[in-house]
């Protein structure tokens, strides 16, 4: 039997060792499942987003049956997320990489909100799920290093919610402001710009601040390509999905998990071409909670991280 899901083409015993434990034997009717055809089913629902050709192209368990596995193997991926959702190898190698992509230095990660479409929440705050688009979807925070591998993600939030809130009550938030880590993050003007997330400069003044922009833009863009790759990898994140919302978001985190599974194999022989069409909202209210326009900016952030930027770019051009 072919294994249909090109991502995990070669390594798929190698996952199915890692979640053995979880995924003791569906029965069904006197059908036996092992771990083995358990993570078959559940890549080709990543791979596809329904579960009628699950079962058509498969074992022919009953619809039933696949759900109920493709839940049980998502929430196995996902407990693996502290393992597999981490920065990988040395702090001064990932600046490095980060570097060499748009000379800014300093930095160790990108962040950016991406939409996944999801079935109409049956619940009174449904319109809460409706984003500026005007489709229902979860708004993701994803954070990732210049290799697209997911070091964070956050994938919990209605779709009416704007980016800059997400982040502001993440986790890794906390952790940036009360200085528990030291790096610095890259995001767009949907963002409020940080000593530890910086972004783009509106209004252009000089020439320095072109070039800052045009490092910040090379560099940033990792995470356009990591949900691109994200997304290409598992059409079901891409096409929508039909799943109730709680195993929804378990089957978010999942693919994500996936999605560094398959870089540390070295397995990227997917399509990259699918384009993130998210565009940041200008104002969001939400309840009492008014969220300003966004590009707001710590002038004077920015102004000393010019300065070190192009401190830099002058060494690196003399070295030359």
């Amino acid at each position: 039997m072919e294994v249909t899901h090109l991502i995990l083409r070669d390594s798929v015993g190698d996952l199915v060792k890692i979640l053995a434990k979880d995924l003791e034997h569906q029965t069904r009717r006197g059908l036996l499942l092992t771990p083995m055809q358990q993570v078959l089913i559940a890549l080709r629902f990543y791979a596809t987003g329904t579960f009628q050709r699950v079962i058509g192209n498969l074992f022919g368990v009953s619809v039933f049956a696949a759900c109920r596995v493709i839940h049980k193997v998502s929430r196995a991926i996902a407990k693996q997320k502290r393992q597999f959702l981490s920065i990988p190898g040395n702090l001064a190698d990932v600046k490095r990489k980060f570097y060499d992509v748009g000379h800014f230095p300093g930095v160790i990660r990108a962040i950016n909100c991406t939409h996944v479409r999801v079935i109409c929440p049956n619940k009174e705050n449904a319109m809460a799920f409706v984003n500026h688009k005007q489709f229902y979807s979860i708004n993701i925070q994803a954070i990732c290093d210049s290799d697209a591998f997911i070091t964070n993600i956050v994938a919990h939030w209605p779709g009416s919610t704007h980016d800059s809130r997400i982040f502001d009550n993440s986790n890794i938030a906390d952790k940036l402001r009360d200085g528990v880590l030291d790096s610095i993050l890259l995001g767009d003007s949907g963002y409020a710009c940080q000593a530890y997330l910086l972004t783009p400069i509106l209004k252009l003044k000089n020439t320095g601040e072109v070039c800052y922009n045009t490092a910040h833009r090379h560099t940033r863009c990792v995470i356009e390509r990591c949900f691109g790759l994200l997304k290409g990898c598992f059409p079901c994140l891409h096409l929508g999905l039909c799943t109730a919302l709680p195993n929804t978001l378990i089957i978010i985190v999942a693919t994500a998990v996936l999605h560094n599974f398959a870089l540390i194999h070295r397995e990227q022989d997917f399509d990259e071409d699918i384009e993130d069409e998210n565009v940041p909202f200008d104002i969001v209210a939400l309840g009492s909670c008014f969220i300003p326009k966004a590009g707001i900016h710590d002038k004077q952030t920015q102004n000393n991280f010019l300065f070190i930027f192009l401190a830099s770019f002058l060494i690196v051009k003399m070295k030359i």
